[in-house]
């Protein structure tokens, strides 16, 4: 298990023109809290999602489900605080 926080600094929401399905991109530093009494590792993440609106109909309670999710992390960020 994995315990960290995450920063976010960008995000950008953009729905297809079909008006049913869209993507989401979110950057970010992801903390890691393994040691956090010792030390919490950031690390650069970016977060793809591609995802598709339930109902659609309804835009007061958006429902939505993600069929597809990238992960990119900048390791060299942890060695560069490590060494």
């Amino acid at each position: 298990m994995f315990y960290f926080t995450f920063d976010t600094f960008q995000l950008n929401v953009k729905l297809n023109d079909d008006g049913v399905t869209g993507r989401c991109i979110v950057d970010g530093i992801m903390n890691l809290q393994q040691f956090s009494w010792i030390y919490t590792y950031p690390l650069r993440s970016i977060f793809v999602y591609e995802f598709r609106l339930l109902n659609s109909q309804n835009p007061d309670e958006p429902q939505f489900e993600i069929f597809r999710h990238e992960e990119m992390w900048l390791v060299y960020s942890i060695l560069n605080y490590l060494f």
